[in-house]
Formats: structure tokens, sequence, C-alpha cells
């Protein structure tokens, strides 16, 4: 059995973050976690997430599972008990959520783990950031490019450049672990999908490099939160 009230806020805003990547998603609930791997419909990006134990008032998991569900209905349960405290029961006839007064068996289907490794590849770039500033600024640009250019050896940079606005951002309040000045290009419309994760982590860690994916990695010590993203080429920096 596992129950919630404190964090309840928080675990709602992670499966709605899932949900803005793919509506059709796995969770595995280990011993000491939930589990999650998701991947785009486009394959340009994936989410993986460890939602702790301790995230939790109670997490007693005897049996390891694993639900492929669609994590809208999961979703829509959830808002509709609000921010009462939840109990959730992994059974195998179906995830059973209840509160107080209401009762619901979300059905699912038969699914297995996505324990593969993360991609591995070697950044050039990593930079800590308020995540707040850094989806308003991403939140912005999306209105003048679908494109953006990361960069900067001494100041985090964000570009956009299309066909009728250019445009420099320099990223305040941000601190560089390291650093070459190398060139990172984007799709700003998948940033803008998790742009929701700043209710959940303050601060998240970023990591890029020239024609290498971009990895944004949330800051809390109850949840694993990554999240990567396909570059794109040079190119395909300017807006038609």
């Amino acid at each position: 059995m596992i129950k919630i009230k404190k964090n309840v806020e928080i675990l709602k805003s992670i499966f709605k973050v899932i949900e803005n990547i793919n509506d059709e998603v796995s969770l595995t609930f280990r011993k000491d976690k939930i589990f999650i791997r998701v991947v785009h419909a486009s394959n340009h990006c994936l989410i993986v997430v460890n939602i702790l134990k301790d995230l939790f008032e109670e997490y007693e998991v005897v049996d390891e599972i694993t639900y492929t569900l669609k994590i809208d209905l999961l979703n829509k349960i959830l808002k509709k008990m609000g921010k009462k405290e939840i109990t959730i029961i992994t059974d195998a006839n179906g995830m059973v959520i209840n509160n107080s007064n209401e009762k619901f068996v979300l059905n699912y289907y038969v699914g297995a783990e996505d324990d593969r490794p993360l991609p591995e590849f070697e950044s050039t770039s990593e930079w800590k950031i308020k995540s707040n500033i850094f989806f308003k600024e991403i939140e912005e640009l999306s209105d003048f490019s679908t494109i953006c250019k990361i960069y900067g050896e001494d100041n985090l940079l964000l570009s956009t450049k299309a066909h009728m606005v250019n445009g420099d951002i320099s990223i305040k309040d941000v601190e560089k672990i390291k650093s070459v000045g190398d060139i990172g290009y984007y799709d700003i419309s998948y940033l803008n999908n998790i742009k929701d994760i700043k209710s959940i982590f303050k601060e998240i860690i970023i990591n890029y490099g020239s024609s290498q994916p971009i990895v944004l990695k949330g800051v809390d010590t109850n949840i694993n939160f990554v999240f990567i993203l396909a570059g794109r080429e040079e190119g395909d920096n300017q807006d038609e």
C-alpha cells in the first residue's frame, strides 16, 4: 500500500509532464521506488524518472509490478481527488486509487519494465540554473521560432533565429560547472513540454555539446528526473 498527502501535488505534476511526452506509459512499482521511462512518439526525446519511496508518507510494495496504462486517465482520477490523502494499491487486477470517499480501479495492459541504460555521450558544457528562469525564457522564445540555440563559455545564452525575428538572451543567476563554448541547437516545443517541472525542481542541471543531445536533470532528494532531447544540425537553426 502507498499513501501520499503532503507531496500529492508534486506527484500530479510529474505525471502531467510525462503525459505531455506520451499518454501511454509503463509504471514499475519497485520495492523502493516508482520507475518510469517514456519515449516521445517521434523518438526525439525521452524521460526517465525515479520517484523514491521517501516522497510518500507510506510506501510498501510486496510484489513488484509494471502497469502499462493511459496516464491521462490516471491524471484525471488524481485531479478529481483533489488534495486529499490518496492511497494506491498495486493489484494484479488493476491499480486501485482511493481517498476517504472515492475509489477507482485503473485497468492496464500487460507491460514489461524498460530498464535499458540511458544513451551515453560526452557533454562539453554543464550549467546549473533556476528552472523558473530557464523555462520562462524558453516559453517566450517559442513565440518567435521553433529552434533554440544554446551556447556560451563564460555566460549561458539562448538565441533564436527566424525569418522575421533574431534574438539573444543572456541567462542570469546561472552557475557554470564547465563549458568550452560549444553550440547546441534544439527544438523549443519539446523543451516547452516539460516546463511544468519548474514547480517540482527549483534548479536544473543542463548538459549539452555540439551535435549532442541536451540533458536536463532535476535537482531533488526524492525524485531523480532526466530529460534527453536530440540535437538539431546547425543548418536547421532558422525557421522558414
